[in-house]
């Protein structure tokens, strides 16, 4: 794993565009960034990507008709159906993003997923888990590091 500058997150992830699967965790329901909701962050993230949205927690009403398709789903599963049978209603991704997560989970979804697809982890510690992580950084800078994700995606 390579903890990587917000560029080089976005032009990574602007080449997997159509291929990916974006995962809203518990905390994009509970997390505010000077007053826009993580969720908010996770919604243009799946737009921009042409990106279908797994809900996990409690995001899914948040997201629904806001994305090119949502499902509420345990985060569980995904590792899962990604390994035996992956029968959702949108395309299997080749790269899953993960934001609003606690440290642990990223960690635990990303060991569950590697070798299955490659991870990208938009949280504020570092993942060395994943493909690829945002380094650890204080919340400011976290949200100066989503912004400028956004920003270089288009």
């Amino acid at each position: 794993m390579a903890a990587k500058e917000p560029l080089d997150i976005a032009k990574y992830l602007k080449e997997r565009k159509g291929k990916v699967l974006v995962m809203s965790g518990w905390l994009c329901e509970k997390l505010e960034l000077d007053g826009r909701r993580l969720i908010d962050y996770a919604v243009e993230l799946a737009n921009k990507l042409d990106a279908a949205v797994a809900a996990t927690g409690n995001t899914v009403n948040a997201v629904r008709g806001k994305v090119k398709a949502t499902k509420k789903m345990w985060a569980a599963e995904i590792p899962l159906y990604l390994k035996y049978d992956w029968k959702e209603p949108f395309e299997r991704p080749e790269v899953v993003v993960l934001i609003g997560y606690t440290p642990d989970a990223a960690r635990a979804l990303a060991t569950a997923m590697a070798g299955l697809v490659e991870t990208v982890v938009l949280d504020s510690v570092e993942v060395p888990e994943a493909t690829i992580s945002l380094r650890t950084m204080t919340i400011d800078k976290w949200k100066e590091s989503l912004k400028e994700i956004m920003k270089n995606l288009g």
